[in-house]
Order: structure tokens, then C-alpha cells, then sequence
């Protein structure tokens, strides 16, 4: 039974695209404005779209501080397990495209919606998280002095989560003569991401008595 801690520089990276849909009513043509009162729309259209977001994950940096608890097969080689707090950097950026269309719902015509159509997100932060895992250490026996001893471990890693937040594009259907939406879209949009990872690493140890 026993403690150790440890710091390392990692730079795993890990990217994706992933998809998500959206629906909902806007304001379609509109037929009266009396200035400087609202915009009053005459036709509500259903705005169907999809926001694709690519993003990448980084982790630039992990320590640990855990317990281990092991078995001695022979005074040679000492199976453990060990488990304890993980902390370290995490970074994630990335952009969303927003496209979409609007349904008239008079004939069921879809028309282009367009919009700027691209959200920028980026955030970082040093995350606390857990670390578990075992492995082998064992001397080496004639080779070297026996303060010296070699070690095999895998660690599964996990800094919790990250989330960003990216400005929904502003409403601007093209049926609008110009004239801004009534209804528009407008919100942030949040991304949510999870940063685990699994670390084998061979290393010597040196015992100082």
C-alpha cells in the first residue's frame, strides 16, 4: 500500500462533427409597418434547419495524486491497483454552420433560409476530475542495483466536462424584402463536451533509502 503523484505534459487531441436539427415558427411576409411601432406579419412560416458544429478537443497537460494498493507475487514482481484525484488542462474550439429552410404554409414550398450561417466558440480551463487504473512493477533482479525497478501502467483518465457558448446567426429569411423578421431566432447555442482518455506508460522507478 502506498501514495504517489505525478505531473505530465500529454497534448492528446481528439476531433468531431456532429449534427443537430431546429424547428420553429417566423415571420413570413410581412403586410403592415407603422412607424416606429413593431413589424406586424401577416404569414408565419415554419423554419426548418440543422446546425453542423466540427470541433476539436485538447488535453495539454494532467497530474494525479493516488493510492496504491498491490500484490507481491514474489520479491521480484508486485501486481496494484491504484486510483485517486486527476487534474489537468483542457481547451476545446470549434465553429457551427447553421442552415435551413422556411415552409410556406399555404402550398407546403420550401424556400432557402439564409442567414450569416457560421458561430466561432473556444474556451479552456484547468478541470479536477478522477484516475483509476493498475499495473506491474518488478526489479531487475542481476541488471541493476534493486532500488531500481521498472513499472508497466494503464490509467483511465477523466477531467469532466467543458461548455461553450456560440450565438445562434440571426434570422434573415430572403422573402422579406429587406425588411427585418419580426420573430428571429436569437439565443446562444451550447456546446457540452467530455474529456477522458486512456494513458499506458512504461517508466523506472528509483528508490532513495
Amino acid at each position: 500500500m502506498g501514495f504517489e503523484a505525478d505531473i505530465q505534459g500529454l497534448d492528446a487531441r481528439g476531433s468531431s462533427t456532429f449534427v443537430d436539427s431546429f424547428s420553429g415558427p417566423i415571420c413570413g411576409t410581412p403586410n403592415v409597418f407603422i412607424p416606429p411601432g413593431p413589424l406586424v406579419c401577416g404569414t408565419f412560416f415554419t423554419l426548418n434547419g440543422t446546425a453542423t458544429t466540427a470541433y476539436e478537443a485538447k488535453i495539454e497537460w494532467f497530474g494525479t495524486v493516488r493510492g496504491r494498493l498491490g500484490y507481491l507475487v514474489n520479491d521480484q514482481v508486485l501486481f496494484y491497483a491504484t486510483g485517486g484525484l486527476a487534474y489537468g488542462r483542457v481547451e476545446l474550439s470549434g465553429v457551427t454552420n447553421v442552415n435551413g429552410v422556411t415552409i410556406d404554409p399555404i402550398d407546403n414550398v420550401a424556400s432557402p433560409f439564409a442567414a450569416p450561417g457560421t458561430s466561432a466558440f473556444s474556451a479552456s480551463r484547468t478541470n479536477v476530475g478522477f484516475a483509476v487504473g493498475g499495473g506491474i512493477e518488478g526489479k531487475f533482479a542481476y541488471w541493476l542495483p534493486p532500488n531500481w525497478t521498472w513499472k508497466l501502467e494503464y490509467l483511465y483518465l477523466d477531467l469532466g466536462s467543458l461548455d461553450t457558448l456560440g450565438p445562434f446567426p440571426p434570422a434573415n429569411p430572403s422573402n422579406l424584402n429587406g425588411l427585418p423578421p419580426a420573430t428571429p431566432f436569437t439565443g446562444p447555442m451550447t456546446t457540452h463536451t467530455h474529456f477522458t482518455d486512456n494513458i499506458v506508460r512504461v517508466g523506472l522507478n528509483y528508490q532513495f533509502h
